[in-house]
């Protein structure tokens, strides 16, 4: 329901992420491309994913599609989406 209300989301993309050799567990990453500004939103998911899931790291990624410079945000892209925003659905 986070997503629904929130204009500027097209897609967010649900992932487990590790890095090799840095002695860290792995984290769950949320990715979110969206239109417009996401200020505010980040600090929206921020508060939910806290809630939701208390002392459990998880890390949030702005995704651009057109520009998937980094592996991060190529590997998402590579993935389905858990929301996408219904073709009906004005955006920003």
């Amino acid at each position: 329901m986070l997503f629904l209300n929130r204009t500027q989301v097209a897609r967010a993309y649900l992932a487990q992420i590790a890095v090799p050799g840095s002695g860290q567990p792995s984290r769950r990453l949320i990715g979110i491309e969206v239109r417009g500004s996401a200020d505010k939103l980040i600090g929206e998911i921020r508060r939910v994913v806290a809630l939701a899931a208390p002392g459990e790291p998880v890390d949030l990624a702005l995704i651009n599609p057109q520009n998937a410079a980094s592996p991060v945000q190529a590997g998402l892209l590579k993935t389905k989406p858990f929301y996408l925003r219904p073709l009906s659905a004005t955006l920003n």
